[in-house]
């Protein structure tokens, strides 16, 4: 079996790490971007099997990010799952509008962002 690899999304580096050291204890390897325009080079050099994109990140946000990597050829099946503090109706619609599988809140839920994962048989 191989293992699966996770693109984490995140400016804030205390998140970054919370992530890598949950999910890399789940047996992923782990993919790290401060930014939305790093988030895209290393989804194409990566080829992840998920990605975990929050919204606010520096120059390039989670929604530019996710709209560019559903253009690329490779993009259009992977699960992009947005976890961002921003809950309003029209933020979620923007995240499924330019590709968002799923949509998750901060402060993240460790126990939910697992069974999404389950669900997309990435654990």
């Amino acid at each position: 079996m191989t293992t699966k690899k996770v693109l984490v999304v995140e400016d804030i580096e205390f998140y970054r790490t919370v992530l890598h050291k949950v999910l890399a204890k789940k047996g992923l390897e782990i993919i790290e971007a401060e930014d939305g325009g790093v988030a895209v080079e290393l989804f194409q050099q990566h080829e992840p099997d998920v990605v975990l994109m929050d919204v606010m990140l520096p120059t390039v946000d989670g929604f530019e990010a996710t709209q560019k990597i559903r253009q690329l050829d490779n993009g259009a099946q992977v699960p992009i799952i947005f976890m961002t503090a921003l809950f309003q109706e029209a933020d979620i619609e923007e995240a499924y509008a330019v590709g968002a599988s799923d949509y998750i809140t901060k402060p993240l839920d460790m126990d939910i962002l697992f069974e999404k994962l389950k669900v997309l048989n990435i654990i």
